[in-house]
C-alpha cells in the first residue's frame, strides 16, 4: 500500500518532486525568525507566538503556520518532511491537541497533512504548551496548541488577501458599530484542484499509474464580537473546513475526505472586584472517510470512517493581582458521540450470486465532567510557583462501565531565581487522554480513527518531570532542561498496514496496548534585537515502546525516536525605512534518521526441496535506522507600504542542498533489494499578502 500513498503524496505535494534513489542496501543482511519566548514568569516550556512571527518560515508549498514553528523547538520530532506531524517528547502525534478558541480541532490539516486548516490571518496569537500544563484544558498528554482569535470589538476595518501555492484566501475585520459590534469573516480555497487537473490532462502522471484526479479543499470562518457594556461582552463564531480527494491508481478507484465544523457561543464578564467570569457553549463535529473500489473478476469495496460529535458547556472564574497572584477555577461538562468503523463488500468472483459483507464499529456515547483549579504565587526576582489540578469523571455508554470513573490530573511548576536574570526551574505533569487515535501516515493528516476509552482500552496517561536552568538578559535567552516521561495504555495496530486494507474490519481484535518511555536533554539559545534574531535548538533523547503482542514483548525503538535533533535559525533585516523593510532568513536542520522494520536476511525452505521461494528473517520491530535528515532553507521577506496598502512578498527555497532525504522504504521484488523513496527536492516558494 505504500506505493499508492507515495504516488498520491507526489501528486498533491509536487508533481515532479519524488526521487527514487538507488538501492539503500545491497543485500538484506544485518529559518525562521523565532518569536521571543514570551512565557509567563512561572510556567516553563510555554511559547507565545503572534502571526507576524511566522512570515519567515519556508515550507514546500503554502505559508508557514504555528505547527511548522513548533517543529523547530526542543523536544519535538517530525514525521514526513514538510508535514504537520508532531511527536513531542516521545509521544504519538495523536497525543497533541490543537484548539481554536478552546475548541479541539480534530481535523486540523489540509492537503494530506501538509497545510494547517486554520488561516493565520484570523489569529490574534497562539499559545503552545509542551510541559507545565495549564489546568484549564485536558484530554491530551503531550502538548497543547491554542489558536486564539480576537475576542474584542475591533477598532477599525481591514481586508487581507493572501495568495500562495497551497491556498488563496480573503479575510476581513469590519467595524459595524463603533465600540459595540464587529464582524470577522474569512474564506480559503486551494488551487490544488487546478494543478491536479492540469497534471491529469497533460499525462505527466501516466507513468505513476495515477489518473482521474479530483481535489476540493476549503475552510470558512465567521465571528461576531458584541460589547454589551463596559463589563459584559458576547461573541459567537463558526468554523468549517473540508478536504476531498478522488483518484484512480492502476485498477483501484479511491476517495478520501474529512471535514470539521465547530460553533461557539462565549460570554465574558469583568466584575468591579477584578474577577473575570466567562461561560461558553460549543459544538464540535469531525468526520473522515476513505473508500477503495477494486474490480477485476469481482468487485471489492472497502470503506473506513470515523465520526466524532461533541457538545460542551463550560464556566470559568479568574482573578489576578499585581503582586503575581493568580487564581482560576472552572467546570466543564461534555457529551460526545464517536463512531469508529469500516465496511467491506465483495461481490461476484467465484460466487456471482453471493455477497460477502463485513462491518466494524458501533455508536458509542461518552460523558465527562471536569472540575479544575490553578493557583500561582510569585515574588519578583525571587521565586514563582504554580500548581493546578483537574478532577475528571468519565463514563462510556457501552455497558463496560455502569457508572462514572474518576481520573485525576495535576501539574506543578516553579522557578527559583539565583539573581534577577537566571535561576533554576522544574515541573511535574500527570495527564490523562480519553480519546485514542489509530494513526496512519506520519504527516499529521486528518484521516485517522478516533476510539473512545473503555474497559478494554483504558485512557492513555502521561507522567513527565523536568528540571533545568535558565538565563535571560539584554535580548539573550538560554535554557537547558532534562526531562523524563512515562506513557501508559498506548494502543497500536499489530500490523500498521491494516489502516489501508479490509483487515481494519477487525481492528478491535488486532490492537495491542502497551507502554512507552522517553528521556533527554533540551538546549535552547537565542539572541534577538530590533534587526535580527538567531537561535539554536538541540535535543538528545531516547524513546522506546513496549507492547505485549509485539516484538516478543521486548522494548523496541519508537519509530520517530530521532536521537539527535538540531535546528539553527537566523533572521536579519538588511534594510528598513518608514515604508519598506527587506529581510533574509536561513534555517539549517539536522536530525537522526527514523526507524524502519526491514528483513535482516532470508533463508530457503530446504524441507520442500529446490525452490525460488524465500522466507524473510526479521530480528525485531524498527530494527534499521534510516539515514539522517539534513535540510537547508533560505528565504527573503520584502514589505512595502503604498497608499495605505501594506504589501508583503515572501520568496524562499526549500531544501537548498537538493538532498534526497528519506520519505519511506519500498522493497523491489525484481532486484530483491530495499530502495529509499524521497519526496521533496529543491523547491521554490512564493507568497503574497496585501492588507488594506
Amino acid at each position: 500500500m505504500k506505493y499508492w500513498m507515495t504516488a498520491l503524496l507526489m501528486c498533491i505535494g509536487s508533481a515532479l518532486s519524488a526521487q527514487e534513489n538507488g538501492p539503500l542496501r545491497d543485500t538484506l543482511s544485518a529559518s525562521i525568525k523565532v518569536a521571543e519566548l514570551r512565557s509567563g514568569p512561572v510556567n516553563n516550556n510555554h511559547y507565545l507566538i503572534i502571526p507576524d512571527d511566522l512570515k519567515t518560515l519556508v515550507v514546500p508549498f503554502g505559508s508557514g503556520d504555528i505547527v511548522k514553528y513548533i517543529q523547530t523547538v526542543p523536544g519535538v520530532s517530525t514525521g514526513i518532511e514538510g508535514s504537520s506531524s508532531l511527536y513531542v517528547r516521545g509521544s504519538n502525534n495523536g497525543n497533541s491537541r490543537i484548539c481554536l478558541d478552546g475548541i479541539p480541532l480534530y481535523g486540523s490539516t489540509h492537503l494530506l497533512g501538509f497545510v494547517q486548516s486554520v488561516p493565520n490571518d484570523i489569529l490574534a496569537e497562539s499559545k503552545v504548551e509542551v510541559g507545565s500544563f495549564s489546568a484549564e484544558s485536558g484530554n491530551y498528554t503531550a502538548s497543547q496548541i491554542q489558536l486564539i482569535t480576537n475576542n474584542v470589538v475591533t477598532e477599525s476595518s481591514r481586508t487581507i488577501i493572501n495568495l500562495d501555492e497551497a491556498m488563496a484566501s480573503v479575510t476581513g475585520d469590519y467595524l459595524l458599530s463603533k465600540d459595540v459590534i464587529s464582524l470577522t469573516v474569512s474564506g480559503r480555497i486551494s488551487p490544488a484542484s487546478l494543478w491536479a487537473g492540469l497534471l491529469d490532462n497533460t499525462g505527466v502522471l501516466e507513468s505513476s499509474g495515477l489518473s482521474d484526479i479530483g481535489v476540493n479543499v476549503y475552510d470558512v470562518y465567521g465571528k461576531v464580537n458584541f460589547r454589551i457594556n463596559h463589563s459584559n461582552s458576547l461573541s459567537a463564531s463558526i468554523f468549517s473546513t473540508g478536504d476531498y480527494y478522488k483518484y484512480r491508481y492502476n485498477k483501484t478507484d479511491s476517495e478520501i475526505e474529512w471535514s470539521n465544523q465547530i460553533a461557539l457561543l462565549d460570554y465574558n464578564l469583568r466584575t468591579a472586584s477584578d474577577w473575570k467570569v466567562s461561560a461558553g457553549l460549543s459544538w464540535d463535529r469531525f468526520l473522515t472517510r476513505r473508500e477503495e473500489n477494486y474490480s477485476v473478476s469481482s468487485e471489492n469495496t472497502f470503506t473506513a470512517s470515523s465520526f466524532l460529535s461533541e457538545y460542551a458547556l463550560n464556566a470559568k472564574a479568574e482573578k489576578t493581582k499585581d503582586n503575581g497572584f493568580r487564581f482560576i477555577s472552572g467546570l466543564e461538562l461534555k457529551r460526545a458521540l464517536l463512531i469508529p468503523g469500516s465496511t467491506f463488500d465483495l461481490r461476484g468472483g467465484l460466487m456471482p450470486d453471493k455477497s460477502i459483507q463485513g462491518l466494524s464499529g458501533e455508536a458509542l456515547w461518552s460523558d465527562s465532567g471536569t472540575l479544575y483549579s490553578e493557583m500561582t504565587l510569585a515574588r519578583k526576582d525571587r521565586y514563582e510557583i504554580s500548581f493546578g489540578g483537574r478532577l475528571n469523571e468519565y463514563r462510556i455508554d457501552d455497558g463496560s462501565w455502569g457508572k462514572f470513573v474518576m481520573f485525576p490530573e495535576y501539574d506543578l511548576s516553579g522557578r527559583l531565581y539565583v539573581d534577577p536574570y537566571c535561576g533554576l526551574r522544574a515541573s511535574i505533569d500527570s495527564r490523562v487522554q480519553f480519546y485514542h487515535l489509530l494513526e496512519g501516515l506520519p504527516t499529521g493528516w486528518s484521516l485517522d480513527m478516533y476510539i473512545p476509552s473503555d474497559k478494554r482500552f483504558l485512557p492513555e496517561t502521561g507522567f513527565q518531570k523536568t528540571i533545568g536552568v535558565f538565563a535571560r538578559k539584554d535580548g539573550f535567552n538560554f535554557s537547558l532542561d532534562y526531562y523524563v516521561k512515562k506513557m501508559d495504555n498506548l494502543i497500536s495496530l499489530k500490523n500498521a498496514s491494516d489502516m489501508f486494507s479490509p483487515s481494519l474490519l477487525g481492528w478491535e481484535y488486532d490492537i495491542s496496548v502497551g507502554k512507552g518511555s522517553s528521556q533527554g536533554f533540551e538546549l535552547f539559545s537565542e539572541y534577538s534585537s530590533e534587526k535580527c534574531s538567531y537561535r539554536l535548538a538541540y535535543t538528545i533523547s531516547n524513546t522506546d515502546r513496549t507492547f505485549p503482542g509485539l516484538n516478543g514483548g521486548n522494548p523496541f525503538p519508537f519509530k520517530y525516536d530521532r536521537r539527535h535533533i538540531l535546528n539553527l535559525g537566523g533572521y536579519h533585516v538588511i534594510r528598513k525605512s518608514n515604508t519598506d523593510e527587506l529581510a533574509i532568513t536561513c534555517m539549517f536542520t539536522w536530525q537522526s534518521g527514523y526507524w524502519e522494520t526491514v528483513a535482516e536476511g532470508y533463508f530457503e525452505p530446504w524441507m520442500f526441496g529446490p525452490t525460488d521461494y524465500h522466507i524473510d528473517y526479521f530480528s525485531g520491530i524498527n530494527n534499521y535506522k534510516m539515514p539522517p535528515y539534513i535540510r537547508v532553507d533560505v528565504g527573503s521577506v520584502y514589505i512595502w507600504t503604498r497608499n495605505r496598502i501594506r504589501n508583503q512578498l515572501q520568496l524562499g527555497i526549500f531544501n537548498l542542498l537538493n538532498r534526497h532525504n528519506p520519505f519511506t522504504l519500498i522493497f523491489d521484488t525484481d532486484d530483491y533489494v530495499w530502495k529509499q523513496i524521497s519526496l521533496f527536492p529543491i523547491l521554490p516558494s512564493i507568497g503574497y499578502t496585501m492588507k488594506f
